[in-house]
């Protein structure tokens, strides 16, 4: 099965959200789009453990894509790409543990050596990826409760399933451990099948960005809804 661009920038209303520079390690640092994240970036640096950084929107309902772009070879223990509630770290100094993410109950990776995590459990799910311009696509659907790996426009199979029973909001989430690595968010979208979800959606469209959702004339909890779409 192949991803079709086409299908995502048709069906699919394009999302704005980026890496949340205020909700990460502090081993990160970011490009001036916000866009591209960079780690262990200090030369004089002697650091251990692993360090991750969050999108800045969880996600509840609907479904979900977005893709990472290897702007460099992988290098390093772990790099790990996935998602994770607002509880799960993202930092650890344990230089014994390579994988940040998928070592408890409220995150979900996959590592570039082509294994899952979830809950300390780790199984093989596909080939390593680790070069230049790697596109790592992660499709969430919410409705079917899965998250699906595409690698370079290419279906890996589910991953993850019973994502629609964890009751709460599911965040874009990438980590890795010492090595410089440095990976760049590209395209971004989403879709709604339930009439009050393509309604909150119709109305994103009609506004000029999402801050000006807040002073639409609207009660506070459709409001409130409508940003979370």
């Amino acid at each position: 099965m192949c991803i079709s661009n086409d299908q995502f920038h048709s069906e699919y209303l394009q999302a704005g959200w980026k890496w949340d520079q205020s909700n990460k390690s502090t081993h990160t640092t970011f490009s001036k789009s916000g866009d591209a994240v960079y780690f262990y970036t200090d030369p004089l640096g002697d650091a251990t453990g692993a360090a991750g950084v969050r999108g800045n929107r969880g996600f509840r309902h609907g479904e979900h894509y977005w893709e990472v772009v290897f702007t460099e070879a992988l290098h390093g223990k772990s790099f790990m790409i996935g998602i994770s509630t607002a509880g799960t770290s993202l930092n650890t100094d344990d230089c014994q543990s390579g994988n940040l993410m998928g070592t408890d109950n409220n995150s979900w990776g996959l590592c570039y050596k082509g294994t899952l995590s979830h809950r300390g459990v780790c199984r093989q799910y596909c080939d390593p990826f680790y070069d230049e311009n790697t596109v790592i696509g992660c499709h969430l659907d919410l409705y079917k409760g899965t998250l699906v790996y595409y690698k370079n426009g290419r279906s890996l199979g589910v991953a993850f399933s019973g994502l629609n029973e964890v009751g709460a909001a599911l965040y874009p989430t990438v980590c890795s451990t010492p090595a410089g690595n440095e990976v760049e968010l590209r395209h971004r979208s989403c879709r709604f099948f339930s009439l009050q979800e393509k309604c909150f959606t119709a109305v994103l469209k009609s506004v000029p960005n999402r801050e000006a959702i807040r002073s639409l004339p609207l009660p506070a909890s459709i409001r409130s809804n409508i940003e979370e779409v």
